[in-house]
């Protein structure tokens, strides 16, 4: 069968990147034709290096939009990147479509939905139409785009089958489309291979704090400065390819300590070796939509610290390995570190099953036959699997 799959995050190589490499690999397996499409440049290397992935198999489409590349004022930049997810969309043509990126909030504006939607919390919809209807002016210039875009967002409750990463992440998708998105929404947690993160040795002794979170200001990097001070040891590894992620790796350059080291961009095999020998992974984002790193760094026997807050406590439903802020933070921090807290590791290891990449591969592949079933089923040939219901 061919499937086409879209995602506009290839290149950050962050959790998205994770559940699109899942996606293929899953495809792949069960002997799909893949077609990749994505609108920015990407070496689908990156995935070998990064995520153990080999895509030689795999169709790269890269869909460049001009108009995003001319200097143009805010307003009319809105109206061209509109126009720009039309023309990113349109050539897709395979018997089933894959939108990995439904978060977006443009997501529903190509010629055709997709059969299947995984969905990221996007920008709040709400804020973002007052912003661009906030004075007389921009109402009189930009009512007629909001209103355009509310249809098209409305659109999304045509997608056939819409998954969520996360159960926070349906709560917080409805709030933000303001009541628009009735779709009933099946929850598929982004998968990680339990067994490759797992440590083939015990370690002799584990010592030490990691983070593993791209670089950007949300994930709260700044934050585990203050939790660890001058006294705990801290390695900090992420990924860094836009522009305020590496930004924000030279501030934090700038402020750290002798404690602190910071590694950007490592092998994915170099990170494994370090989660292996590292006691406590510190966890610091901001409204966490799931937080596919705590999950592999439980795999591979760390203690997690999680920020109380987003996604994450689905991965961590343990209250005492949670915090609000540094001050508390640096007190679980401590008694991680002490080995006060390992009595909790059995229970995550069992917890963290659930979302293993075979879950994963298991329900999203049913997914796809079951779009490819119904669609071969249809009258014409080609006809959009929403028709065939």
């Amino acid at each position: 069968m061919l499937v086409d799959v879209f995602t506009s995050s290839l290149w950050l190589a962050g959790g998205g990147d994770r559940v699109t490499a899942a996606a293929v690999r899953a495809l792949l397996g069960a002997n799909h034709q893949v077609t990749l499409h994505t609108s920015r440049p990407v070496d689908l290397k990156v995935y070998t290096t990064l995520f153990d992935s080999d895509f030689t198999r795999v169709e790269l489409k890269v869909h460049k939009c001009p108009l995003k590349r001319l200097s143009m004022a805010k307003g009319i930049g809105r109206y061209a990147n509109l126009v720009c997810e039309f023309a990113v969309r349109n050539p897709m043509r395979g018997d089933v479509f894959v939108d990995l990126t439904a978060a977006t909030c443009l997501g529903a504006t190509y010629f055709r939905l997709p059969d299947i939607a995984y969905w990221n919390p996007p920008a709040d919809f709400r804020v973002y139409l007052r912003q661009i209807l906030n004075t007389p002016l921009r109402r009189a210039l930009f009512t007629p785009f909001s209103v355009a875009l509310t249809r098209l967002l409305d659109r999304m409750n045509e997608v056939p089958v819409h998954f969520v990463n996360s159960n926070y992440s349906e709560t917080t998708i409805r709030k933000y489309y303001d009541g628009r998105l009735q779709a009933r929404m099946y929850l598929l947690y982004p998968p990680v291979d339990i067994s490759a993160w797992t440590p083939y040795a015990v370690a002799d002794q584990r010592k030490g704090i990691i983070s593993v979170a791209r670089f950007s200001p949300w994930k709260r990097h700044d934050m585990q400065l203050e939790i660890v001070g001058n006294g705990f040891p801290l390695t900090m590894v992420g990924g860094a390819r836009a522009p305020l992620e590496t930004a924000t790796v030279r501030e934090l350059k700038r402020v750290e300590t002798d404690n602190v080291q910071i590694l950007v961009n490592l092998p994915i095999e170099k990170l494994r070796q370090l989660l292996w020998k590292t006691k406590v992974f510190l966890h610091t984002a901001e409204s966490e939509p799931f937080g596919l790193s705590i999950v592999e760094a439980i795999a591979a026997g760390c203690v997690p610290v999680i920020r109380r807050s987003g996604g994450a406590a689905e991965v961590v439903p343990i209250q005492e390995l949670t915090f609000a802020g540094p001050s508390e933070a640096r007190s679980i921090v401590s008694k991680a570190l002490a080995g006060d807290l390992d009595h909790y590791l059995p229970r995550l290891r069992e917890h963290i099953r659930k979302f293993d990449e075979s879950v994963f591969s298991s329900k999203f592949l049913a997914a796809v036959n079951q779009a490819g079933h119904l669609q071969s089923e249809a009258d014409e040939p080609g006809k959009h699997l929403r028709q065939a219901h």
